[in-house]
Formats: C-alpha cells, sequence, structure tokens
C-alpha cells in the first residue's frame, strides 16, 4: 500500500520534471536557431568586412602608387632643380670670376688713368710755369735790352735780340788798341756802361766770343799771338777780366771764348768786311735758361 503510494507520488514529479526538460529544450533550440541566424549575419558581416578591407586596401595600394609616383617625380623635380640650381651657381661664379676680373682691369685703367692724369696735370703746370717764365723771361729782357740801350748809345755797339739770346757786339776798334788785346780807355769806358746796364740783372750767364778776320798774325805781334786763335780768345779773356775786377760783374756768370775767324759776320775779301769780323760779341743767356742744358 505504502509501495502505491509512493509510486503515485512519484508520478507527478515525474511530469513536471518531463515538462521542464521539454521547455528547456525548446529554449536551446530556438537559441540554436538564433544563434545560427546571428552566425549567419555574422558571416555576412564578416563577408562586408572582408570585402570593405579590400577594396580599402585596394585603394590604399592605389594611393600607395599616387604617392610613390608623385614622390618620384618631385624628386625628379627636386633633382633637376638641384642641377638647375648648381649650373645656375657655376655660371654665378664664372660671372662673379669675370666680373672681378673685369673689376680689376678696370682698376688697373683707373690706376694708369690716375697716373697718366697726374702726369698730365704736371705737364700742364709745367707748361703753365713756362709761359709764365718765358713771359716773366721776355718782360726781363725786354728791360735788360732797355738798360743796354739807355747805357750803350754808341753808334759801333749794336744789340740784337735772337732766339731768345741778347748779343751784344763791340768792334776790336772800340775795344783794344790796335794789334794788340789791351783794352783802351775808350773800351773801359763802354765796359763800365755794359756793366751798368747789367747791374740790377744778375741772373744771366756772360759769353764773352772774341773773333777776328782771317789775315794771319805777323810780325812781333806773332810772338805773342801764334795764330788767330790766341788773339781772339786773348781779347775775350782781357774783356772777362775787366768785367770782374774793375766793373764788379760776378765772376762765375763770366765765360770767355775765342773762335778766330771762323764765324765771319761779311765778306774777309774787304777792308770793311774784314773790319766787321775783328769784333767782341757777349751773348747773354738767362742762367735758369743754361742750366737745363
Amino acid at each position: 500500500m505504502k509501495s502505491l503510494s509512493y509510486v503515485l507520488l512519484l508520478i507527478p514529479i515525474l511530469l513536471l520534471s518531463g515538462c521542464v526538460s521539454m521547455g528547456k529544450y525548446k529554449t536551446l533550440d530556438q537559441q540554436k536557431i538564433d544563434l545560427e541566424i546571428q552566425k549567419g549575419m555574422l558571416s555576412e558581416r564578416v563577408d562586408s568586412l572582408v570585402t570593405e578591407v579590400r577594396l580599402l586596401s585596394k585603394a590604399l595600394d592605389e594611393q600607395k602608387a599616387l604617392l610613390v609616383k608623385e614622390i618620384g617625380q618631385k624628386n625628379a623635380d627636386l633633382n633637376q632643380q638641384q642641377a638647375e640650381y648648381d649650373r645656375l651657381e657655376q655660371e654665378l661664379k664664372m660671372k662673379t670670376a669675370l666680373l672681378n676680373a673685369k673689376n680689376d682691369s678696370l682698376m688697373a685703367q683707373t690706376t694708369i688713368y690716375d697716373q697718366r692724369l697726374n702726369q698730365l696735370q704736371a705737364k700742364q703746370a709745367e707748361y703753365e710755369n713756362m709761359v709764365r717764365d718765358k713771359e716773366q723771361e721776355s718782360k726781363n729782357y725786354q728791360a735788360l735790352l732797355n738798360s743796354l740801350k739807355s747805357e750803350l748809345n754808341d753808334k759801333s755797339v749794336t744789340i740784337q735780340n735772337l732766339e731768345g739770346k741778347l748779343t751784344v757786339t763791340f768792334v776790336n776798334e772800340v775795344l783794344f788798341e790796335s794789334g794788340s788785346a789791351s783794352i783802351s780807355s775808350k773800351g773801359k769806358a763802354i765796359l763800365d756802361d755794359f756793366a751798368r746796364g747789367m747791374k740790377d740783372n744778375p741772373g744771366y750767364r756772360i759769353n764773352v766770343i772774341g773773333h777776328t778776320d782771317n789775315v794771319g798774325i805777323s810780325g812781333l805781334l806773332a810772338k805773342t799771338y801764334p795764330s788767330n786763335w790766341e788773339l781772339s780768345t786773348a781779347r775775350a779773356v782781357a774783356v772777362v777780366r775787366y768785367l770782374s775786377e774793375k766793373s764788379g760783374m760776378t765772376p762765375e756768370n763770366l765765360h770767355p771764348e775765342g773762335q778766330s775767324y771762323y764765324a765771319p759776320v761779311a765778306s774777309n775779301d774787304t777792308a770793311e768786311g774784314r773790319a766787321k769780323n775783328r769784333r767782341v760779341e757777349i751773348v747773354i743767356v738767362p742762367i735758369a735758361k743754361t742750366a737745363q742744358k
């Protein structure tokens, strides 16, 4: 009896236990179905993502290729620009070197120009000084000429201004005793007049030149003067000595010279011509002009 009761009691429990298992099964089955659906959806999503990844990878590869090409082009442009820069830099160096060479040449030419300009200015100054000197020399000569003319009014004395030189000519008969180199009283007076004319004009060289005719020395005179050389020179020396010792002229400026009969001013074929050739010339030259020769 008790056994039956027990069995009866177990029947509902077993039935209840069977109901739970069946419900759970259905739930699990539904879950399985849901999971299958989710799996399918996920599989589609994965496929979509794979496709998207492939597209993105392809796009990335294309962009990468474009970037590589662009970088290559830019590198080529950069290399070309660098080559152009190097060419321009080399050209600039060459032009700079050429410019420096031209500048050096210009500086050298400028130096030469400055030197030539200085030389020209120096020559211009020298020329202007020369002109002033010439003008002053001309004034001095005119003053000297006027002074000598006022002192030497003897008709036997001539004064000439030739080629910048004053020449005072004395015929021998005025200065010397006949047939000698001794100065006569009249000659001394004329030389004193000459010295007075030169008194205010000390800056001159006085060349005293003796001349003779072509008649040879003879008689007693030949013992003292073997030839016309000695006679012409002796008369020039006599004038120099008188001017320095008696008339007070500076000896350093006096220079005697004898030319015999080799510088005639007239023909020796006539007595008149020979008389003109027997003379003493005093050539007056500025000392500064003499020093330049």
